[in-house]
């Protein structure tokens, strides 16, 4: 991998060329970024879960950090660019009309 391909931008395409080599690779699933900042040039973000605990009678909620992420300016920008298309892709294709 060049340094070029380490800091370009990932596009939806480049999904099939992923490899699914580690299986027990950690799902994370978060309900907040509780903590962010600037990292040099990049970004550090707390992701946090809200999780429901029985104690004596009574259900807790309680947060839970579930991973500490932190990246350089490419992984920083390719975060960003994922969220920015997130709801394009969502969104219903537009409908074109004969004039």
């Amino acid at each position: 991998m060049t340094d070029e391909d380490a800091t370009s931008t990932p596009r939806k395409s480049d999904a099939d060329q992923v490899p699914l080599v580690n299986r027990d690779a950690p799902i994370l699933m978060f309900d907040a970024v509780e903590t962010f900042g600037p990292a040099d040039g990049g970004a550090n973000m707390t992701l946090v879960a809200l999780r429901h605990v029985y104690d004596g009678g009574t259900v807790q909620k309680e947060r839970v950090v579930v991973a500490y992420l932190r990246m350089g300016p490419g992984g920083f920008a390719s975060l960003q660019e994922a969220v920015r298309q997130i709801p394009l892709l969502a969104a219903p294709p537009a409908t074109s009309t004969a004039n």
